[in-house]
């Protein structure tokens, strides 16, 4: 607390470090990028003293702990009576903390601020402690989620210069404190919770215990080294896939994609009515946000799959407590609660556009399901009572409710289908024929293989409806089906389309 408000950083080394150098390029890096972060070192010779000089004691905040009195650059602090006891401070009071080399102490101190839940960044090219030596946390060895391979191998490699590890130091700090920007704690509760784990962390590292998940890790570790296994299978490619289908689209010139996303609306948002309305309430309803959390997720999603790689080509194989224990130690557990409490905000705004939008078909829909309860109770439950052993009967009634909610909910929105085909079909054809020719027309013109045309020309006018009227008679008599071709394109939509069906009409009703 007397240190005050800010990110704190704490430098860990031993007194035999050498690299003086580094540490200097580090402080110069860290000191131009975080003006308002607290730096913390010991009082040893060598790599601690090394960055406390190099810090500008006028607009930079360094303390040193010391059991005794110290008048290097900075602020002297005193936090205990040996020099022990200033380590076991020093391994509780920071966010994040950078080790250069190290021995034993190094490890440990370490270790009791990793299981804290602070970032620890070894400079792995010093060797010591910070190379994994001494039993220093295997998992602080890993590449983090928010940091990229380049500063990560600059960190790990002896052959990168003093000023790229440093660069990339300063670069994990900052990706940790954007972390940290989102996951901050939202009420005194919170972070009284969060003080009295750092207090636990800090005095059960040396208790051992047998880990009481291990039995039921035992039972269902076939089906999650299944699940496992198809996941690190399946998903780089699915994930590959789709963002390469992502990248291109944003890679188009904007009318073109304007004019893709136009002939989809044109030709299938009847289809999808749910889904291009969402689309466009999206903009409204926090997608920012969802995009960054959605970011956040991948980014988490990715390190998970590397690592799991990584280990296989090290052991061989991973067991289902391996990829349990490389989803744990990789994954941010903050950074996921919040992505997914923003991404459930987002589609809760955009549900509450939606009911407003399609509150005739939702009124339509518990209108069917109302006047078709009785009767499919009178037809269905006498012949599920004679059926249905006594002890299962009470399953009958929230199975016929669950029948009448989806059959209303089939004939609402198929009605809503056919009025979205017409508007969908309209909108969409303009908005294509006018994209298109605001792409093509100057390339024509350019290559002269078109004459001027005014800009008061009916001809987008032309293309808009006679695209419109191929739209609505494909969705309304065709049936609006995609081609098989689009089923890698149209799946994700069915999916979503779905779900937002089914949200926009019964979420939130008192007959759930």
């Amino acid at each position: 607390r007397k240190l005050g408000p800010g990110l704190k950083i704490v430098i860990l080394a031993d007194a035999g470090s050498e690299a003086e150098e580094l540490a200097k390029q580090v402080a110069l890096q860290l000191q131009g990028a975080f003006h308002q972060a607290i730096f913390i070192t010991g009082a040893l010779p060598g790599v601690q003293e090394s960055f406390a000089k190099s810090c500008n004691p006028s607009t930079t905040k360094v303390y040193k702990l010391t059991p005794g009195s110290c008048t290097l650059n900075g602020h002297t602090v005193k936090a205990g009576t040996t020099l022990r006891e200033v380590q076991s401070v020093l391994a509780c009071i920071g966010d994040v903390y950078i080790t250069f080399a190290g021995d034993q102490e190094v490890a440990e101190q370490a270790g009791i601020a990793f299981s804290r839940g602070a970032a620890v960044v070894p400079v792995i090219r010093t060797g010591g402690a910070s190379s994994g030596k001494f039993g220093f946390p295997a998992a602080a060895l890993k590449k983090p989620a928010f940091l990229g391979k380049e500063n990560w191998s600059f960190i790990s490699s002896t052959e990168a210069s003093d000023v790229a590890t440093a660069a990339a130091i300063a670069a994990a700090v900052a990706g940790y404190a954007r972390g940290q920007s989102r996951c901050e704690a939202s009420s005194l509760m919170t972070r009284r919770e969060q003080e009295r784990m750092e207090r636990m962390a800090a005095s059960m590292m040396s208790w051992k215990a047998p880990p009481w998940l291990s039995p039921y890790m035992q039972k269902i570790s076939p089906a999650l080294e299944l699940s496992g296994h198809f996941i690190s299978v399946v998903g780089p490619p699915v994930c590959g896939f789709y963002a390469g289908l992502y990248n291109g689209y944003k890679a188009l010139p904007r009318e073109a994609a304007t004019c893709l996303w136009g002939i989809g609306q044109c030709f299938f948002g009847g289809t999808y009515a749910a889904f291009f309305a969402a689309a466009e309430a999206f903009k409204t309803s926090g997608g920012d946000q969802v995009l960054v959390s959605l970011q956040d997720l991948q980014d988490d999603a990715i390190a998970v799959l590397e690592a799991n790689s990584e280990q296989e080509k090290e052991l061989g194989h991973s067991t289902a407590g391996d990829k349990v224990k490389i989803v744990l130690r990789t994954v941010d557990p903050e950074r996921i609660s919040v992505a997914v409490r923003c991404i459930w905000a987002g589609c809760m705004g955009i549900v509450m556009a939606l009911k407003y939008k399609f509150a005739r078909t939702v009124a339509f829909a518990h209108s069917i399901g109302d006047n078709l309860r009785p009767i499919a109770a009178k037809v269905l439950a006498p012949s599920a009572l004679a059926v249905t052993p006594p002890e299962y009967r009470q399953w009958i009634e929230p199975a016929i409710n669950l029948s009448c909610k989806v059959v209303a909910t089939a004939l609402a929105w198929r009605l809503q289908q056919t009025i979205s085909s017409v508007q969908s079909g309209i909108a969409g054809g303009m908005i294509a024929s006018r994209s298109a020719c605001a792409y093509l027309l100057p390339i024509l013109k350019r290559r002269n293989l078109m004459l001027d045309f005014a800009e008061d020309s009916m001809l987008d006018d032309l293309l808009g409806w006679g695209l419109a009227a191929t739209g609505i008679y494909f969705q309304v008599f065709c049936g609006g089906t995609p081609p098989l071709v689009l089923l890698p394109v149209t799946l994700p939509m069915e999916i979503a389309e779905s779900w937002l069906k089914w949200s926009v009409t019964w979420l939130g009703s008192e007959q759930i």
